[in-house]
């Protein structure tokens, strides 16, 4: 089941993105955009976006490895791409320099993140991926 995260799931998300070696940064700001999916009552994924106007940025999509190769990650990527809709955002980005292999959309084209021009997504990035149609996946 794929839910928006609560405030009692903070301890479970942080457990998993620092599992996968992902940043923790920005997490208390965004928390209300993180989505989980549960699996026997257990946290096994979480994905978030991060809102800029009519912008998003997905942003730690993390799948417990037992877990991994069954699609989890993929509808929690669309789920979040939903929500950011559902917030009016029109354009979504991607920072990753660990899954472009996971996130490669046939067009896209990787950038060098200093072109986003967004200072607070600077961090310790090394690439962005923009969808070349929109929202797709």
């Amino acid at each position: 089941m794929i839910r928006l995260a609560g405030t009692a799931d903070r301890g479970d998300v942080c457990d998993l993105l620092a599992a996968a070696k992902l940043p923790l940064d920005g997490l208390s700001e965004t928390l209300e955009h993180f989505l989980v999916a549960e699996e026997d009552g257990r946290i096994v994924a979480v994905a978030g976006i991060e809102v800029y106007g009519d912008s998003v940025l997905l942003r730690s999509v993390v799948v417990a490895a037992e877990h991994r190769g069954t699609g989890m990650g993929g509808r929690l990527s669309d789920a979040s791409l939903a929500l950011a809709r559902e917030l009016g955002a029109r354009h979504a980005y991607l920072l990753t320099d660990t899954a472009e292999a996971f996130f490669f959309i046939d067009g896209a084209t990787v950038l060098a993140l200093a072109l986003l021009g967004v200072a607070s997504l600077i961090a310790a990035h090394a690439a962005i991926v923009v969808p070349s149609r929109g929202f797709a996946r």
